[in-house]
């Protein structure tokens, strides 16, 4: 799995990489909360 050099450093992602990271991690919580009601 070959990381992206602009990748490499998790700490300096842009914006738009960090907001789909914190929608996809939101959507699978709630995938979770669904599948254990």
């Amino acid at each position: 799995m070959d990381v992206p050099s602009d990748k490499r450093d998790g700490e300096k992602w842009p914006g738009p990489d960090r907001w789909q990271v914190f929608l996809a991690a939101a959507s699978l919580l709630v995938a979770i909360i669904a599948l254990v009601r």
